[in-house]
């Protein structure tokens, strides 16, 4: 399963995270609600693999920076 899951939330704050080689999801993000989510200082190789955005999550509720 991914490493975090986020349902409708908003104003979170992930940093400094490393990914072990087998993760496949990072970030799972689920809901309409969902905003402000940020990645800081974490590095994500494939990112379109690390993210999965559900149920009405939009991809503009998560930066990285």
């Amino acid at each position: 399963g991914p490493v975090y899951s986020i349902a409708n939330g908003r104003d979170i704050t992930i940093r400094k995270n490393t990914l072990l080689k087998n993760t496949s999801v990072f970030l799972e993000v689920a809901g309409a609600a969902c905003s402000n989510i940020r990645i800081l200082e974490t590095p994500l190789p494939n990112i379109s693999e690390a993210l999965l955005f559900k149920d009405g999550a939009d991809k503009t509720a998560v930066s990285i920076q």
